[in-house]
Formats: structure tokens, C-alpha cells, sequence
């Protein structure tokens, strides 16, 4: 280890080996780790950290030891799971650096890479990128950017391109009636990028995956012949021969039977599926002839496994499967090289590239001593080649996980490859056994029940005493899940009762999401708030007035988001709302299509120009225009309303940033696009209140790594079961360095949307593949267990169902039966009261609840913490102030007539003044682009100009031709070395914090710095008129010289354009 001179930059060593400080900074249990029983060093630790046992803590005090001990700070890479725990950790050891007084190795642990996976991988990527044939400039998508941009290429690819796929599919039904083309294209794709499987490779997997399967679904090759027509056709047959003997048969034979066979017989069938269910036709008992004449058709359907249409259907699938999920990877390829992007998986990718780059592997040896990873279990494939490539590269590698926590095999972690290496040779494992987080009683239970399982290396110490009671069961006497959840209800109402405790303590566990949904709604349904991140964000009355809001502000007449935005924040009424036949007045007298123009409510929004605006700009200026942030004191739960409108803006934030990386731009139209595609695909999340005293409700998964001093158990009596048909990866050889090598994607089609029938799923699950997907999920089942028993800090509660026979009461806890230890450790228990457990201190308690034990009424307020308000004080003034709102009060404006004869005779008429000056801003907007071009073509900008705001025939486009000439000609005689341009944001501080938010409609640049300022506005008249309206905006005028004054220009000039009167109005003074 190298002794670091904090006054030294070039991170030299000055002692090659461990010196003496390096030795005597080291623990005892470290110091006998350090060295072989043949002398060395060794190079790699592997910390068991089991749960609650200090795993940051540990970490921390190993890096701050070595930097005491004289390591370099900046020769240190630590690599952790999420930016949060990256932070957090640096933090700590700087807090333990700078109480030791080392403040120039604290501040020299900023340069030190410590951070996830991706963010070391872009500090080295960039830094190498030409030896990688990349620019150091990269563009990397946001996380979940590249699931975006693949569902848009699944979505964009010719429809020509899936038409024999989504056939084949419904006609096998794979997947039921739900297109699930897109999404198992994209695991496939996902598991073959994580796994780094080439193209060659990948399609002979595939192959392998299909044949495979048509051994199971046909071990005895093809019968019969004909494809699906043909098969469909002698079932057919064989269905009339049915009904016509059934017809012989008093009765007509079981009306189910009947019925189903009329139906094929009749309509045929459009799917395998449906021949399929023919196999379960069964007559009743002693029902000899209805048993006879359905038996052809039952032999027929039960034999189709072996049909060759049915054969040739699945192999022609997985053909075009593997066909569309390279299709798609190419296609993104061409994406992402055409924006100069790279996603996650391709920062792995080429991270690992740079790894095995000897010149990088030089360099490295040279910067590098120590090596940490963080959440080793949850590793990649490709993350875990990296960090064995990294191994080999320093002196030594410390590697902290759990293995009994590898519970994200969704998201890419391999338990097999981990299962692996924690049975490498050359590795030192240590173990973390001392439990700081949970009473000794939930310690106890945990040894009791998982050492048998994973080992006695699996049993921990407890450091907390045994305190009071720390494990209760409830018997919930319920029979289905919804009354689950309703039980579950009566118990933390309860619970709390009894035990006194915030609702945040509280956390209640569920396998899936859907359930987490039941269980909140059973909460609140009983007045006890819960705490739950779901979908539905823009369904909710605070954001689905915002996206309507975010509609006016992209298109003012979009009649439909007016009038959904009148309903939701006006109408109080059950009846006809009146906005409804305000709306049809308009239409019936053939007023302006601007729908509820001078309505109140839409003042603040017609204000606004999405041309200024960013997308999270525009949400939330629509909020302050629509005041909704005002309206939430009205409404009920306005906590949760507030924290849903910043999920909305984060939501738009996050839109940017993707569009932004991708190299496009971030539109409001785009924005409103995108929000439109994540409410329908349900990923519009709503996120529980910050602060709000409340249960959590989560799921298994969502739970790991977190603890609560209450923690429920729920669904323990599901069965959850692997089957062959479900995606996995195997393979690999991580002892020999090479965990990529071999890697396998294993794939089998399920047809007859999972039906049971013909007894596919039953062989299937006795092959090998189906004994191994058995043994992983019960393996996964047990881990997550593991989980939720390690999360409670005081109280763990354990709800299984009780279900009454006549042989006695029958607990039903499937899941727990994974765990064949837990009967014996853990009892069963009927009766309620407190019952002692052998070796476990505290003992259990046990309760007994039903649906109908929840007490009437009794809501549970959810505690909310408010600042205090003055009573009395003005309204806060706004966030964005408009220049078009400025008041100014008198002024001096100078008349200049333009030259040139005028087009427009002075009479208005019945002219909308709105949508005149709407036509004339945008001709104007366009002069720069005009000034080379001839009358016609002025002409015809003109017109389209006008027909845009329904001015056609109104207004001559003479007169907007004629107008832009005379200002062009004034300004070259007035500025004539000037350089003019038009709609330009300004966007600057104003007074008492707020911000200038608005747009110059003509602005000259005198010369470098110094400009004049120009508005166009509509209005006409005598001199005298034009000077009295010209007053009005006064206050507009110096509103853009204060902002562009703080841009740090110099206002030469600023006045009004009147091109109907023919003048320029200048301000003076």
C-alpha cells in the first residue's frame, strides 16, 4: 500500500509494500487477513454483510483506516449501487477524516472516483474515448431513456414487420389477448445486451430454445397433417358428428357440452386455444352415450400437441421473434449513432472494452491501490467481468454484499454467477455478524429460521437487547385477497391502539404491486392513511388541470381542454354545468373559435407563450396562472395534491433531459405527447407525501435495504412457483475470470394462453429446465423472505390466514413453507394470547382478526406538519412577472410618421382586436426572413398569416405587405449599419426576487451591447389617440429595458410600432 504525501499531486508511491504505519492502522482481523499462509498480499476480501450488520459502516471505516494509515485518497474507486449511497458514503469518511484532522485528505477524496457503476465508467470512457473510437464529448441517456426510445422503435417499425408475428401470436395465444410483442422483445433484447450475447450467438440460442421446446410439447414428433385451417376444419367435423349424436340423446346432452360444441361447430375457431378446451369436454356420470358421442371431438383436441400446423406455428414464432428483437436492437443502434448516444448497458459495455485494454490496465495499475464495491450480490453479468477485470489491476479489492439478499434477477443481477464467486478460490470472506438494527427476539427468529437454509454462516449476533415483545402472527380469517387486505386493516387499527406508535413506523409488505394497491385502498377505506407510490398521477384533479392548462397554452382554441378545465376547477353542480351552454351560444352565434374567451379563469393562461417557455417552465407557470397551488387549501388531502404537482414537474423534467440527450428538442407539444404516453401505459407514478404521518405500503423489493420499527408480512400463503416458460439466463465461469462466457438465454413459448389442458405446463415442469426454474424460484422465495424478516427494528408481525375445517383450523402460509424450519421454530398457533418459542426471547403474541372487526368509524388523522402563517400581510407576490403586465403610468412619446403610402383605410369594423394583432405579429415576426422576397411572396405569407386567426377577407394582406415595408424602410434610414431581429426572450431578474419572463417583439443592435427596443401594437387612430394609448405601455417598454439592462445590454432607444397608424411612438426620458 502506498503512503500518501498530502503535499504531492503526482500520487507517486513512497513505500511499495505495506510499511509500518500501513500494518500497525489495520485491525488484528484484518492483519491476519492480509497476509497468505506463504507470505503476500492477498488481494481480494469478500464481506458478508448480512442484514442490519453495518455493511456502510464497515466500508467507511476501511477506507478512512487506510487513508490514516498513509493511503493516497485519490487511488481509491468505490463503487456503490445508487448516487445517494455513493454520497452518503464519501460523506462519512470525510466526517472521520476531518475529526481526525486530516483535512487535505478529505478535500483530496473529491478527486477520488466513488460513485455507481455508469458515472466511474463515464469518468474513464470520456477520458479514453478516442482510444474507443468515441468523442469525449458523450451523450448519455438518462436512466429509463433507452426503454423510452426502444418502445418508440418497437411502435415506429413497419406494421408490415409484426403482421405474420402478431398472427402467429394470437393464433398460439402466447400471452392471452394481450399484445405482449413489445415487451418480450425488449426483456429478450434487455437479457441479451446484460449478457453480452452476439448476434451469431443469440440466434443460435434461439433455435436451441425452440427445438428444445417442440421436444417437449411433441417427444414423439408430428401426427396427422394440415396446418391450423386444417386442423380447425376436422374439428369442425368432428363437432357436427357431436351434435348430431347428441341430438339422438334424451336431453341433448350437458348443456355446457352442448353449447361449447354449437359454437365451434358453427363459428369454427380462430385460435389453438379454443380447439384446446375441447379436450376437457366430460360427461356427467353413467351418461354412457353423451360420453360416446363427444369422445371423437375430445380425442381429436387432446392429440393436437403432436399436430404439425401446431408444430410449424411455434418454430415460424421463435423465428420471427429472434428476427424482430435484432431488428429492434439494430434499429436503436442507428438511434443512438446518429445522436451520438450511448445508454447504460453501452457505458458497460465499453467500460468492460476499457478494462481489457492493456494500455487502460496501465494506467490503471498506476492511479489505482484499492478497489470497493458496494451491493456486490445485486451485480450485472458485464459489472461483474469489470470488477474482475478492475482485480486484476490494483493491489487489492474489498467486495461487500449479501448473498442471502439477491433478489433483482428482473433487472439484470445473476444469483448463479454470484453463488459462484462467493465460492472463488484466492478470496478472503469475512462475515459480518452483529445485528445493530433489530431486537434480539427478531435476531433469534431469523437464526432459527434461515440458518438451516443458507448456512450457519447465516447467523448473526443481536447488539440490541431483547426488550419487549418483538414478533406477533395474526390469524386473518379471510378467504380471498381482498378480505386479506380488509383484515390486515382491522390489525394496524389495532396495532396502533395498543401500541401507541406514529403511522410512519409502520410498514406493510406485499409480493406485488397489485396488491399494494388493495391493501392502501383497505387502509384509507378504514380512515388510516397510507402511504403508496401508484399510478394515476394525471389522473388526479390537481394534474389533469395542469395538462389541460399546458393544451390551452399549446393551442387557445382547443374547446375540449377548456372545458374539462371550467369542470374541474369550477363546476360544483350535479346538474348540466352552465359552461355547456355558455359553449353552445358561442357556436350557435358563430363567435370566435377561442373557446370561453374573457372567461376569468383562462386571463392568466392567454398571457403565456409557449415560444418562451421550456416544458417544465410551462407547468409551472400553468400551476401560478391557474392558481392551483392556492386551491389545494380547498380541496381534501392537499398534502398529497402538493407532492403530486412536484411529480409533475419532475415528470416534465425528466422529459427534457431524455429529448435533450437524444439530441432533439423539448417542446410543450412533446411534453403533453409524453404525458399522454405515460398515462396510458400506467407509468404515470403518484408519490406519497413527504412528511405525512402514514403507513408504507410496498412491496418485497421496493423494501430491501430500508427498516421501519414495525414492520407486517403479508401474502405468506400465495404459492409463487417458476416455470420453464419463464425468461432466465444461466451460464458463465466467473472463477476463471470469464463470467460472460457461456451465457445462456433460455426461452420457451407458452401457448394456449397457460392453459392447463393437454398437460404441457405438467411436463414441462419435469424436464431439467422445469426441476431448475422450481429450484430458482424457491430460492428467490426464500431470499425474499430473508428480506422481510430482516427489515423490523422492534416489532415484526407475521399475517397468515386461518382457514376452519372440520378437522380443526388449517393455516395457510404457503410461502413460509419454503422454509422447512419454520413450523418447528416459529409453531402453530390457534388460539390468541402469548405463547413462548424455544430459544427465542420475548416469545409471540398472537392476535385474530376479520373484516368485520374493524371498529365503525374511529378514523386515524394522518399527523401534518405546517409552518405558521401570519394572520394578516399582503398575497406573495408571483414567481414570473410579464412585461405585458407592467405598469408605468404617464410618459413622453415622440410621433415619427413612416413613409410611404398605407394600405389600411382606418376602419375597423367588427375586427377582432386580438386576432389582428395575433396576424400581425406573426407577418412580422417572419420580415427578416421576407426582405429579399417579392410582393406575391410576401403576399402569400400574408394570407396564411391571416387565414391563421380567421382574418381572411377582413383584413387585406396588402395591408400587412404594405406595413412591413414601410417599418423595413424606416429602419434601414434610422439604423442603417444595425442588425435587426425579431421575438427575442428576455428572461431576467426583477425586483424582490421575481423574474422577467417575456419576448421583444423587434429588437435593433445598434452596435456590440447597445439596442433599441420595438413592440408592435395594433390600435390606430387621430395623433392625439395614439399618444393616450401609447401611455398604456409605458410601463411594458421599460419593463424590457430593465431585463435587458440585467442581461447586460444598454438601452438606447425603446418605443411602439403602430403599423395600422403608420407611426412610431418612441418614449422619451
Amino acid at each position: 500500500m502506498a503512503r500518501w504525501n498530502g503535499d504531492r499531486d503526482d500520487g507517486d508511491q513512497e513505500v511499495s509494500v505495506l510499511g509500518l504505519r500501513g500494518l500497525f492502522g489495520l485491525s488484528i482481523l484484518r492483519l491476519r487477513a492480509a497476509l497468505r499462509p506463504g507470505g503476500g498480499l492477498v488481494k481480494t476480501t469478500l464481506y458478508s454483510a448480512s442484514a442490519g450488520t453495518g455493511k456502510t459502516y464497515t466500508i467507511c471505516q476501511e477506507i478512512a483506516k487506510r487513508i490514516i494509515a498513509g493511503q493516497n485518497p485519490r487511488r481509491i474507486l468505490a463503487c456503490t449501487y445508487t448516487k445517494r449511497a455513493a454520497s452518503e458514503l464519501k460523506s462519512r469518511v470525510q466526517q472521520t477524516l476531518l475529526e481526525k484532522g486530516l483535512t487535505a485528505e478529505a478535500s483530496a477524496l473529491e478527486l477520488a472516483p466513488i460513485g455507481t457503476v455508469h458515472s466511474i465508467g463515464h469518468r474513464y470512457i470520456s477520458r479514453f474515448a478516442l482510444r474507443l473510437g468515441l468523442s469525449p464529448d458523450l451523450e448519455v441517456l438518462p436512466e429509463g431513456g433507452d426503454l423510452t426510445a426502444m418502445k418508440r422503435i418497437v411502435a415506429g417499425l413497419d406494421p408490415a414487420t409484426w403482421e405474420e408475428m402478431v398472427r402467429l401470436q394470437d393464433r398460439l395465444q402466447i400471452g392471452g389477448d394481450e399484445d405482449t410483442r413489445g415487451p418480450l422483445v425488449l426483456r429478450l433484447l434487455g437479457l441479451k445486451r446484460q449478457n453480452a450475447i452476439g448476434d451469431m450467438e443469440f440466434k443460435k440460442q434461439m433455435k436451441a430454445n425452440g427445438e428444445r421446446f417442440l421436444e417437449v410439447l411433441a417427444p414423439e414428433g408430428p401426427s396427422g397433417r394440415g396446418d391450423f385451417k386444417d386442423a380447425e376444419g376436422q374439428a369442425r367435423g368432428l363437432a357436427r358428428d357431436a351434435i348430431e349424436a347428441l341430438d339422438k340423446i334424451a336431453g341433448g346432452g350437458k348443456p355446457a357440452n352442448r353449447e361449447a360444441i354449437i359454437r365451434l361447430a358453427r363459428f369454427g375457431a380462430s385460435n389453438w386455444y379454443t380447439l384446446t378446451k375441447c379436450s376437457q369436454l366430460s360427461a356427467p356420470k353413467k351418461a354412457e352415450d353423451e360420453d360416446r358421442a363427444i369422445a371423437g371431438l375430445r380425442s381429436f383436441c387432446a392429440g393436437l400437441r403432436r399436430h404439425p400446423g401446431l408444430i410449424s406455428d411455434c418454430r415460424r414464432f421463435m423465428e420471427l421473434l429472434t428476427k424482430q428483437v435484432l431488428e429492434v436492437e439494430r434499429e436503436y443502434s442507428r438511434y443512438k449513432t446518429a445522436r451520438g448516444l450511448l445508454d447504460y448497458t453501452d457505458m458497460e459495455e465499453r467500460f468492460y472494452q476499457l478494462a481489457s485494454d492493456p494500455d487502460f490496465a496501465k494506467d490503471l495499475k498506476a492511479e489505482m491501490d484499492l478497489v470497493i464495491v458496494d451491493e456486490f450480490q445485486d451485480t450485472n453479468p458485464v459489472q461483474l467481468a469489470i470488477f474482475l477485470k478492475l482485480r486484476d489491476l490494483v493491489q487489492e479489492c474489498i467486495w461487500v454484499g449479501d448473498l442471502k439478499q439477491t433478489i433483482f434477477a428482473f433487472t439484470g443481477a445473476a444469483p448463479d454467477l454470484m453463488r459462484a464467486v462467493w465460492g472463488m478460490k484466492g478470496v478472503v470472506r469475512e462475515t459480518l455478524g452483529t445485528n445493530r438494527r433489530s431486537l434480539k427476539g427478531i435476531v433469534d427468529v431469523a437464526n432459527a429460521v434461515f440458518a438451516p437454509v443458507f448456512g450457519e454462516d447465516s447467523k448473526m449476533k443481536a447488539h440490541e437487547a431483547a426488550g419487549d415483545e418483538a414478533m406477533e402472527r395474526w390469524l386473518l380469517r379471510a378467504g380471498s385477497n381482498p378480505t386479506e387486505a380488509q383484515a390486515v386493516a382491522a390489525g394496524v387499527k389495532d396495532l396502533v391502539r395498543r401500541k401507541k406508535v406514529p403511522l410512519s413506523d409502520i410498514a406493510v409488505l406485499v409480493r406485488q404491486n397489485k396488491a399494494a394497491g388493495a391493501a392502501a385502498d383497505a387502509l384509507i377505506a378504514e380512515g388510516i392513511p397510507a402511504a403508496l407510490k401508484v399510478s394515476g398521477l394525471l389522473a388526479t384533479r390537481e394534474c389533469a388541470a395542469v395538462l389541460c392548462g399546458l393544451r390551452l397554452v399549446a393551442d387557445r382554441t382547443d374547446s375540449l381542454a377548456a372545458a374539462t378545465l371550467i369542470q374541474l376547477l369550477e363546476h360544483t353542480g350535479d346538474g348540466t354545468p352552465a359552461w355547456l351552454s355558455d359553449r353552445l351560444k358561442e357556436r350557435k352565434n358563430g363567435k370566435p373559435s377561442r373557446p370561453f374567451a374573457g372567461r376569468t379563469l383562462f386571463a392568466g393562461l392567454e398571457k403565456l407563450d409557449s415560444r418562451h417557455l421550456s416544458p417544465s417552465g410551462a407547468v409551472s407557470a400553468v400551476i401560478e396562472a391557474l392558481g392551483i397551488t392556492s386551491r389545494l387549501g380547498d380541496w381534501d388531502e392537499p398534502d398529497k395534491r402538493a407532492t403530486e404537482l412536484d411529480a409533475l414537474r419532475a415528470q416534465a423534467e425528466a422529459f427534457e433531459e431524455t429529448a435533450l440527450s437524444a439530441g432533439g428538442s423539448a417542446t410543450l407539444t412533446g411534453l403533453i405527447a409524453y404525458l399522454e404516453e405515460i398515462e396510458a401505459s400506467g407509468e404515470d407514478g403518484r408519490e406519497p407525501p413527504q412528511g405525512l404521518d402514514a403507513v408504507q405500503v410496498l412491496t418485497y423489493h421496493s423494501a430491501k435495504g430500508l427498516e421501519w420499527p414495525i414492520v407486517i408480512l403479508t401474502q405468506l400463503d400465495t404459492v409463487w412457483g417458476g416455470t420453464p416458460f419463464d425468461l432466465s439466463v444461466s451460464g458463465g465461469s466467473p472463477a476463471k475470470g470469464m463470467p460472460l462466457e457461456g451465457r445462456k438465454i433460455h426461452y420457451w413459448p407458452h401457448p394456449f394462453s397457460g392453459f392447463k389442458a393437454l398437460s404441457l405446463s405438467d411436463d414441462a415442469l419435469q424436464t431439467p429446465e422445469g426441476l431448475a426454474a422450481s429450484d430458482q424460484d424457491r430460492e428467490e422465495n426464500k431470499r425474499l423472505l430473508y428480506v422481510g424478516f430482516t427489515r423490523p427494528k422492534g416489532l415484526l408481525v407475521l399475517a397468515t390466514r386461518l382457514k376452519t375445517l372440520k378437522a380443526g383450523p388449517q393455516h395457510r402460509h404457503a410461502w413460509l413453507d419454503n422454509l422447512g424450519s419454520f413450523d418447528s421454530t416459529v409453531g402453530r398457533f390457534n388460539s390468541p394470547g402469548m405463547h413462548a418459542m424455544k430459544g427465542i426471547a420475548g416469545g409471540i403474541r398472537v392476535f385474530s382478526y376479520a373484516p368485520s372487526d374493524l371498529p365503525v368509524g374511529g378514523k386515524i388523522p394522518a399527523k401534518q406538519f405546517w409552518l405558521d402563517t401570519p394572520k394578516a400581510g399582503k398575497s406573495p407576490e408571483p414567481r414570473y412577472v410579464y412585461p405585458s403586465e407592467a405598469k408605468g403610468g404617464k410618459a413622453r412619446f415622440r410621433l415619427e410618421a413612416l413613409s410611404g403610402a398605407a394600405a389600411f383605410d382606418g376602419k375597423a369594423g367588427a375586427l377582432d382586436p386580438v386576432a389582428m394583432g395575433n396576424a400581425l405579429h406573426a407577418y412580422f415576426s417572419a420580415l427578416l426572413s421576407l426582405e429579399t422576397a417579392d410582393e406575391k411572396a410576401k403576399g402569400k405569407v400574408a394570407r396564411r398569416c391571416l387565414e391563421g386567426f380567421e382574418m381572411e377577407g377582413k383584413l387585406g394582406p396588402s395591408v400587412l405587405v404594405r406595413a412591413g415595408d414601410r417599418l423595413m424602410a424606416w429602419l434601414k434610414v434610422a439604423y442603417p449599419a444595425a442588425r435587426i431581429f425579431t421575438e427575442v426572450a428576455v428572461s431576467a431578474p426583477a425586483k424582490d426576487g421575481a423574474q422577467w419572463d417575456g419576448a421583444v417583439d423587434l429588437l435593433v443592435e445598434v452596435s456590440a451591447g447597445r439596442v433599441v427596443v420595438l413592440d408592435h401594437k395594433s390600435f390606430f387612430g387621430k395623433d392625439e389617440h395614439l399618444l393616450e394609448r401609447a401611455d398604456e405601455y409605458c410601463g411594458q417598454l421599460r419593463a424590457y429595458e430593465e431585463g435587458l439592462r440585467g442581461c447586460g445590454f444598454k438601452v438606447e432607444g425603446a418605443g411602439l410600432h403602430l403599423p395600422l397608424a403608420g407611426r412610431i411612438a418612441m418614449l422619451e426620458g
